[in-house]
C-alpha cells in the first residue's frame, strides 16, 4: 500500500465491502454516512453520530440517520451483520463502552471492520483540527509544522503551552495547547489499549495492521533547545513505555468477529 490506511470513507468502503458483500445486509457506521446510490442493495444501512440532525427527513430509505453516540446506541438498532467504521474511533471518548454497544448488537458471527488514525500515540497523534486564531483555521494535514513529533505524549499541559508559545507566538501556541490537552475530539487512546478493548468486550481480532505512512507531507518543527532532550521518540518511549515500531504506527485497520 503506497498511502496511509485511513484515506477517504469511500475507499475505505470499498475495501470493507470486499470483506464483507452488503447485498442484503444490515450495516451499521459508526460516523458518517453513506450516499443512498452506493449502498442500495443493503436491507438497511444505519448512521450514528452525534452530528447527525435529530430529525432527518432524508432517512426514508435504506440509509437510516440516526442523531446519538456509539457508546449508548439506539433501540431500534439490533442484529446488525457487519459494522463500518473509518476515521471515527479516534474520537469515540468512551471506546470501550462502545465496544460492549457494538458487541450487544451485533448477530452472533458479526464482523467489525474500522479504520482509523492518526491515532493518540502516533507521531502527529495531536491531531490539530480546525483551530481557530483571529481569521485563519488551523489542520494538521494543511499546516504540518504545527506541533513536533510526540511532544504531546511527553510534555505536561504547561510545558507543553510553554513549547508551543515559544514556537508559534502566544496567541496560536496557546490556543493549539489548549485544543491538544482539553478538547474533547481526540480519545487519547494508545496503540496498546485499541488493541485491547474489544478483546475486553468480548469480541475476537480477526486480523490487525498498521501503517505508518502519512497522507501528507508532515513536517514536524524542530522544538526549542530546551525542550530537545523532552521530546521525540526516545522521549515518547519512555513516557508511555511503547516501542519505537509501536510509537510510528498512525493508522490501525481492525476486522473484529462477534462470538
Amino acid at each position: 500500500m503506497n498511502g496511509p490506511l485511513a484515506v477517504s470513507p469511500s475507499i475505505v468502503r470499498k475495501r470493507f465491502e470486499r470483506l464483507f458483500p452488503i447485498t442484503g445486509a444490515r450495516i451499521l457506521e459508526i460516523g458518517g454516512y453513506p450516499p443512498e446510490r452506493a449502498v442500495a442493495s443493503a436491507q438497511c444501512w444505519w448512521s450514528i453520530d452525534p452530528r447527525n440532525p435529530r430529525n432527518d427527513v432524508l432517512s426514508t430509505g435504506v440509509v437510516r440517520r440516526l442523531c446519538g453516540t456509539a457508546e449508548a446506541l439506539p433501540e431500534e438498532i439490533s442484529e446488525v451483520d457487519a459494522v463500518f467504521a473509518c476515521n471515527s474511533f479516534q474520537h469515540v471518548a468512551g471506546l470501550a463502552t462502545a465496544y460492549h454497544e457494538i458487541g450487544r448488537v451485533l448477530r452472533p458471527g458479526g464482523l467489525v471492520y474500522a479504520c482509523f488514525g492518526p491515532i493518540w500515540t502516533a507521531p502527529d497523534g495531536a491531531h490539530i483540527e480546525d483551530v481557530r486564531v483571529a481569521t485563519r483555521r488551523y489542520d494538521f494535514w494543511k499546516q504540518p509544522t504545527l506541533v513536533p513529533a510526540w511532544s504531546h505524549l511527553t510534555l505536561g499541559e504547561e510545558e507543553f503551552q510553554e513549547l508551543l508559545c515559544e514556537l508559534h507566538g502566544p496567541d496560536l501556541g496557546l490556543a493549539l495547547a489548549r485544543f491538544v490537552s482539553r478538547s474533547d475530539w481526540v480519545n487519547r487512546i494508545s496503540i496498546d489499549a485499541h488493541l485491547r478493548l474489544p478483546i475486553e468486550a468480548g469480541l475476537q481480532i480477526v486480523c490487525m495492521r498498521g501503517c505508518r505512512r502519512f497522507g501528507y507531507a508532515y513536517d514536524p518543527p524542530d522544538p526549542p533547545e530546551r525542550f530537545r532532550k523532552r521530546v521525540g521518540l526516545e522521549a515518547a518511549r519512555a513516557t508511555t513505555g511503547l516501542d519505537a515500531r509501536a510509537l510510528r504506527v498512525r493508522d490501525l485497520e481492525l476486522v473484529l468477529r462477534a462470538p
